[in-house]
């Protein structure tokens, strides 16, 4: 038996003793979640490809259980997605051993990736000291919670050896979309909000959705996550005839703006402005673009408390003009973050340490990057994203068929409409926002790989 195999079944029975521990000893809903990862892992062990469809399909429907709490200080939770995700990382890596090479495949991103998770951990450095070893140690978890996904990038490019791979990964995506759209659609359909008035939609937002939609954290994650992938579906119907199938297209579209606007995400619908800004730059069929918009922005004219949403962010009263509170408070939580960043503005004070300083979320991306890892952090922030631009405009001038450059387009728009919310709400740290993104960047960079190898094999030849 070779020693790699005697690992793997060393490995596997106790993960089979793990999984009866639990089932004996933990509470049902976290036995439940520990073996139906523990299913998805074995499968994953087995096909990495397989491991990483079904990651596609765990990432929105997750289930979180809380295993304890870290020290008394804070709760500490494991979902289904961060087992799979460590199945899908350990089976990657027997993968590289089985071929020897441990060495990453070259991208654009490598570099910029390994910077900002440097300049992070550098970012703890003294904050145990004014914080605690506790409050330390959470956010470090959600560090490695972040890299976590951002590790899903490698796994990606490591696993796509075709480009029929990037489109099979790509309708996957969107078969998990639609199931989220479906479950949305009915819920606002059986609880009969899709009609209501403002007061009554600003309480549904607290006490109905969260509780029904609950693992995408806010109304504002998962009104980005409809419009980053509303985006690459709209440049995808732009580019598909009426026989290729655009008509389901445009019905599909159509619901998922449906669903958008009954987020009732007011940074979501700037969002999906900014996505169409960059669409109309890029495509030349303006015509059919301005009937696009109009189907997609149609729930704004049709639903009075959509149009109440948008117009209660700025108000009229006996003192003049004013904001609602949501908007007046998002003003005094950045006063106040600023004047922490001023505090330390080259390292920053710590990742994720927001938490504890304002004791609330910044509501902005970019805030919160500034306070927690400074000018230097942010730089390298700043970095990243000009990076994953360029990453898939690159892949729009190799792109050898409609479908690529219709992906690399809709990635732009809708990585645009991402970053259009990070003024608004942190939206890069949600995991139900940054799985996707990120295992769709590892499929522009294959694409981009791929079609690099594809041109040197020619040249070759000549």
């Amino acid at each position: 038996m070779k020693i790699t195999h005697l690992i793997f079944v060393l490995l596997f029975i106790a993960a089979l003793s793990f999984v009866g521990y639990a089932v004996a000893y933990l509470p049902f809903k976290t036995s439940i979640v520990l073996l139906i990862g523990f299913i998805f892992s074995i499968l994953t062990i087995i096909n990495l490809e397989i491991g990483l469809f079904l990651l596609i399909f765990v990432i929105p429907f997750t289930q979180q259980v809380t295993l304890g709490k870290l020290g008394g200080f804070a709760p500490v939770h494991i979902g289904t997605d961060d087992v799979l995700i460590i199945f899908i990382l350990l089976s990657w890596l027997a993968n590289l051993a089985k071929r020897k090479d441990f060495s990453f495949i070259k991208t654009s991103l490598n570099w910029p990736i390994f910077s900002f998770f440097t300049i992070a951990v550098f970012s703890f450095i003294g904050a145990d000291a004014r914080f605690g070893q506790g409050a330390i140690l959470v956010c470090f978890l959600h560090l490695f919670k972040f890299f976590e996904y951002v590790a899903i990038y490698f796994v990606v490019i490591s696993a796509i050896n075709n480009l029929d791979q990037v489109k099979k990964f790509i309708w996957m995506f969107f078969i998990v979309v639609g199931f989220v759209v479906l479950l949305h659609l009915v819920i606002f359909f059986r609880l009969g909000f899709l009609n209501v008035s403002g007061p009554v939609v600003q309480g549904f937002e607290m006490d109905y959705f969260i509780k029904t939609m609950h693992t995408f954290e806010s109304n504002a994650i998962l009104g980005v996550y409809y419009s980053f992938f509303l985006s690459i579906l709209l440049v995808i119907i732009l580019n598909t005839s009426i026989s290729e199938g655009k008509a389901p297209l445009l019905l599909f579209a159509f619901f998922i703006a449906i669903a958008l606007f009954n987020t009732f995400s007011r940074a979501a619908y700037l969002s999906i402005v900014g996505s169409f800004c960059i669409i109309a730059f890029f495509q030349e069929r303006k015509f059919f673009l301005i009937i696009l918009l109009l189907i997609i922005f149609s729930p704004i004219y049709m639903q009075s408390a959509v149009l109440e949403r948008i117009t209660l962010t700025i108000q009229n009263s006996s003192l003049g003009i004013v904001l609602d509170p949501s908007a007046a408070i998002r003003l005094v939580i950045w006063e106040k973050g600023l004047k922490i960043f001023l505090d330390n503005p080259i390292l920053g004070q710590g990742y994720w340490i927001t938490r504890w300083l304002l004791h609330t979320e910044a509501h902005s991306q970019y805030m919160a990057i500034l306070i927690e890892m400074g000018v230097i952090g942010f730089s390298i922030f700043c970095w990243l994203v000009v990076r994953m631009f360029t990453n898939a405009v690159d892949l729009m001038k190799k792109a050898n068929t409609v479908f690529l450059k219709s992906l690399s387009l809709g990635y732009i728009a809708g990585f645009t409409s991402i970053l259009v919310t990070c003024f608004f709400s942190e939206s890069l740290e949600s995991f139900r926002m940054i799985g996707p993104l990120w295992f769709i960047t590892g499929l522009i960079s294959s694409a981009n790989r791929l079609l690099s190898e594809k041109t040197q094999i020619l040249e070759g030849q000549k």
